[in-house]
């Protein structure tokens, strides 16, 4: 051992270490092997499906409320009067060329029909799906003659040119109504007349624009089924929903459908009815088709199931191999041949693909853990569930990644790891045997030149042999210092552009989000808040419907903006946050992000500050147009949304405040009996009763209240 250089020692140290490392990591892979796959799989499946149910329940309440709000607006309220009053002066189809009339029946012939058959795989009478009341042939008629000669879609027609009153509502409001509907991510929307049951408005306009849901193709769908429901029970703030099913008028796919009623005071005008594709849902469980970055390998999966057993939401498979997945399908008995058509047609699995028997039971088994079961290609597969909140019905979320690929990843990675090992003990034989003798060489030398200056007669090597010796380390650290100053320097000016760009990128998420809620999206955060004491201002800027054609219709958006800006430096002032704007309703929350024992006071003063003389929509002195409705205790607020974030808040305070400014006359405030309790001393208040819920509800009296209670 005396003879064995320095050199030789620390090559074979570095090697035993790093060796004795090695074999401890495999035999302890080995040895937990299976269990280590299966709890890391398990570990990021139910996360996964925790956080995916979570994202889904949020986008599917953000589409009752949008359709709650759009209900609520003096706009639609209006929209609709004035569509149903017109609707029902519509001239006679009789009015029209033979040429025109010959038109609708040639495009029902030569193209409706002939999709809808391929998709249903079966002959379709034309009387089955043809409008038969006078107005839905004449509306049909003359836009979708306009849409063929433009080379449009029917949406995207404003007007027929056909000179009746219906066209010129239409082409006053139709291109807000569908902004309104697409932002909502609403596939179609429907005013509905609940008196005929004809829909008297639609965005999109297929072949159920103008028909009636009594007499028409349409009777006995899920949106006749809403109809009835609705017009037998018009509660306001309420919504009504149906599940997805084949609708006839898009190609037999399959859609759901939410409903509310469109109220004036106690009376009904109409229903909204707002349309759903299946997109938005499988974006949110595919991730826009993205499986790697929810590490779900090569065959993992998330999707939905309704309590029929049937999917809410695409396949893997369908969506990367639609032909192989449809033989698989077909194959495992889960999929009809007669829905073959359908699937291709609709372009989704939706409604179409059944679940096996295995996954029934992997469903009811999986209780926040994984299971082994089949999958619905009657594939070994571990199984994860999740349940979703949701109002329309009895939903699942599934996961599932095939047994063999998880299990195959551990096996693979164990070889692999053998392979690196005997790999890796080659290559460092060689390295550490180069870079020791290297790195003792300099102490060699020094050695070497110690023992020649006392003279140590044991020493060899004249000191001619010790000035030639290399010394090529001490200039190789000189320049790895440099090298690593250049670095730094590199480094530096990187971190410097990489501030600049995030700096950018900061302000424009600030532009578009409150400044907390744009500081949590960037630490990954989109936990949803929930607030038990919290206060909600709702503030309907009335006066939005009187909006005709001519140049007043800018001046009056001009001053709606001037009024939000307004409120929105009111709320700011007082620590409320302003959360949304839809249609004519401004709505402010006090209390989400900043706790405020006073958060009543502050809701009330921007309340007093929205109804000052002179706060109106036009601006002619006649006096307010803005009411107001104030509600207290619990809120939830969050982001909504997939590829369409938005940051909303929700819950039965928010619902109760929008009810009471709806509720409220132009310049009044009406507060609710929670508010009432904990009103300060100063703001003198006067007990009502609704006419229309016939329930107590309490106005502030803005005579009694003094000056400095408004500030």
């Amino acid at each position: 051992m005396k003879n064995i250089t320095v050199a030789t020692r620390v090559a074979i140290a570095i090697m035993l270490v790093a060796v004795g490392a090695l074999a401890a990591t495999l035999i302890y892979g080995a040895v937990t092997r299976d269990d280590l796959s299966r709890s890391a799989i398990e570990a990021r499946a139910v996360g996964s499906s925790t956080a995916k149910a979570d994202e889904l329940s949020r986008y599917l309440d953000s589409v009752n409320s949008g359709a709650l709000q759009l209900a609520s607006s003096e706009m639609t309220i209006d929209a609709a009067q004035r569509f149903v009053s017109t609707y029902k002066e519509l001239p006679s189809p009789d009015t029209l060329s033979e040429d025109q009339q010959g038109s609708l029946l040639a495009l029902y012939r030569d193209a409706f029909l002939p999709s809808l058959e391929t998709a249903r795989g079966h002959k379709v009478a034309p009387g089955s799906v043809m409008p038969s009341t006078d107005p839905a042939l004449y509306l049909q008629t003359v836009y979708f003659q306009a849409a063929v000669d433009d080379e449009v879609d029917p949406t995207f027609i404003d007007d027929a040119l056909d000179g009746s009153s219906w066209s010129e509502v239409h082409r006053e409001l139709h291109t807000t109504l569908r902004d309104s509907a697409s932002g909502l991510g609403f596939d179609d929307m429907f005013i509905i007349d609940p008196e005929s049951g004809a829909i008297v408005y639609s965005a999109a306009k297929k072949s159920d624009f103008g028909t009636s849901l009594e007499i028409g193709p349409e009777g006995g769908s899920a949106v006749s089924s809403i109809l009835d429901s609705i017009v037998g029970n018009p509660v306001p703030g309420t919504v009504t929903v149906a599940d997805f099913s084949r609708y006839n008028p898009d190609l037999a796919a399959p859609r759901a459908f939410v409903g509310t009623p469109i109220l004036d005071g106690d009376t009904l005008v109409a229903v909204l009815v707002a349309k759903i594709s299946p997109d938005a849902i499988s974006r949110i469980t595919t991730q826009d088709s993205n499986w790697s970055a929810m590490q779900l390998g090569e065959t993992g999966e998330i999707f939905i199931v309704g309590a029929d057993g049937l999917m809410r939401s695409d396949s893997r498979m369908f969506v990367e191999e639609p032909d192989e997945y449809l033989t698989a399908a077909t194959d495992a008995g889960t999929l009809e041949p007669q829905d073959v058509n359908g699937v291709n047609s609709a372009g989704t699995t939706v409604i179409f693909q059944r679940m096996g028997a295995a996954t029934h039971d992997a469903i009811k088994q999986a209780d926040d853990e994984m299971v082994e079961s089949k999958n619905y290609l009657n594939r070994d597969v571990f199984t994860a569930v999740q349940s979703v909140e949701n109002p329309f019905g009895d939903w699942t979320l599934v996961l599932q990644i095939e047994t063999d690929e998880a299990l195959d990843t551990s096996t693979n990675a164990r070889a692999a790891s053998a392979v690196a090992v005997a790999l890796f003990v080659l290559v460092l034989t060689f390295v550490a045997s180069m870079w020791s003798e290297t790195f003792v060489r300099p102490i060699r030398v020094l050695s070497l030149r110690l023992h020649a200056l006392v003279g140590d007669a044991s020493g060899s090597g004249s000191p001619e042999e010790l000035d030639n010796e290399p010394t090529r380390t001490t200039r190789e650290f000189s320049n790895l210092t440099d090298t690593i100053d250049e670095m730094l320097e590199s480094l530096a000016d990187r971190e410097k552009a990489a501030a600049l760009l995030e700096t950018e990128r900061r302000n424009v998420v600030k532009r578009f989000l409150p400044g907390d809620v744009a500081l949590r999206i960037e630490s990954g955060d989109r936990s949803i808040e929930h607030v038990e004491h919290a206060t909600v201002v709702s503030v309907v800027v009335g006066g939005i419907g009187r909006l005709d054609s001519g140049g007043s219709q800018d001046v009056i958006r001009d001053r709606v903006e001037e009024l939000i800006d307004s409120l929105d430096q009111s709320a700011s002032r007082r620590g409320l946050r302003r959360v949304k704007v839809v249609g004519d309703a401004w709505v402010a929350v006090c209390g989400i992000d900043t706790p405020h024992v006073d958060h009543i006071a502050r809701s009330v003063r921007v309340a007093l500050d929205a109804i000052e003389p002179g706060f109106d929509l036009d601006n002619d002195g006649n006096g307010r147009d803005a009411a107001v409705g104030i509600a207290t205790g619990p809120v939830s607020a969050g982001l909504a949304g997939s590829d369409h974030l938005m940051y909303d808040a929700w819950g039965p305070t928010v619902t109760e405040a929008s009810l009471l400014a709806r509720t409220a006359k132009p310049g009044t405030i009406l507060v609710s009996e929670a508010v009432v309790n904990q009103m300060p001393t100063d703001i003198k208040v006067t007990e009502l009763t609704n006419e229309v819920t016939s329930r107590a509800e309490w106005s502030i009296d803005l005579d009694e209240t003094d000056t400095e209670s408004r500030r």
